[in-house]
């Protein structure tokens, strides 16, 4: 996210980009990420909105938190499957 924002120092690009460059695993990991970032995109923002505004300090329980948690990660691979239609992923 720091990336996206433009939020790094020359030398962290570069220490990133030497991590990059150290396994091909790191750059297939990287790649997936960017991947999930993209899908995290194509959700509508009053839906973040929505959520977040859910999750004041006086609003959230143990309960609350993980039911969000629980629905969060049912739609991500379902979004997934909408915008790349990769069945192996649900």
């Amino acid at each position: 996210m720091r990336f996206q924002a433009d939020e790094v120092s020359p030398a962290e690009k570069q220490t990133f980009e030497q991590w990059l460059n150290e396994d091909a695993l790191h750059l297939a990991a990287w790649k997936r990420a960017e991947e999930v970032m993209q899908t995290f995109s194509m959700t509508p923002s009053m839906v973040g909105r929505h959520t977040l505004s859910t999750l004041s300090p006086a609003s959230i329980t143990k309960n609350r938190a993980l039911r969000l948690l629980g629905i969060a990660s049912t739609m991500m691979p379902l979004l997934n499957f909408l915008v790349r239609g990769d069945v192996s992923e649900i």
